[in-house]
């Protein structure tokens, strides 16, 4: 679905901007603000950047709280907003969106239940309407409705050639990253260290599913290797 409320087709391709240096990027993972839900009223989502060589993406853009953090993020980058052209909105949620209007150009990504949160106008913006969405052929998008009601996660599959990989990045070859938003608030959130306890007792025996699509909270942490959750810190489901 667009901005003018037509569907639009959804298949691995795109439908995704293009930059002027489409295919000479290497794939990249920068955490632009570390989540926080301390009451402090500086809470905010993590806002996270990855790029490969057919997009440069960010995943939640925080709270109002974190804008000053943010630009510094991207100006000690040496990033124009202008070159982001994908936008993910794992919720619309004043703690995860805040900053969206920073990225004139990005295409944002969110879930078909939450298109009428978003008023109209300028922004362009694509509705996810199946449980799952190729953004290229690293970054995928599930619907994960576990807890209720539900957002958006995106999985970076990373490459294992480090000719692929920017140098701080290449910590990270051949893993699957799941950026979660609120489906994965932290690593010390009680039914999060449930679920991770269990996955962690069976160590080196654990397989990953190589499910079309992820169902819950689960199924999410038993798939990936990196978890970047809402708030803290990213962390490895198996230390």
């Amino acid at each position: 679905m667009t901005e003018d409320g037509q569907e639009m087709a959804l298949d691995a391709s795109g439908p995704i901007p293009r930059g002027r240096d489409f295919g000479s990027r290497r794939c990249e993972l920068i955490t632009l603000v570390e989540g926080r839900c301390d009451g402090d009223g500086r809470d905010t989502s993590s806002s996270t950047l990855v790029r490969t060589p057919t997009a440069t993406v960010v995943i939640d853009t925080g709270s109002i709280a974190a804008r000053k953090e943010l630009m510094g993020s991207l100006t000690s980058m040496d990033l124009s907003v202008e070159k982001v052209n994908v936008m993910v909105a794992t919720r619309i949620d004043p703690l995860f969106n805040g900053n969206d209007d920073i990225f004139v150009n990005a295409l944002q990504h969110l879930r078909k239940d939450e298109w009428n949160l978003i008023p109209p106008g300028p922004r362009r913006k694509i509705a996810i309407t199946d449980r799952f969405h190729w953004i290229d052929r690293y970054l995928k998008l599930e619907v994960v409705n576990d807890p209720a009601p539900g957002n958006l996660v995106l999985l970076m599959h990373i490459p294992r050639k480090e000719e692929f990989l920017s140098q701080s990045t290449l910590q990270y070859a051949g893993k699957t990253i799941g950026i979660s938003g609120p489906c994965i608030p932290s690593e010390n959130d009680p039914e999060v260290a449930a679920i991770l306890d269990e996955i962690r007792e069976r160590g080196k025996e654990r397989t990953k599913k190589q499910a079309q699509s992820i169902r819950d909270r689960y199924e999410l942490l038993s798939y990936c290797d990196i978890m970047i959750p809402a708030f803290g810190p990213m962390f490895k489901v198996i230390p």
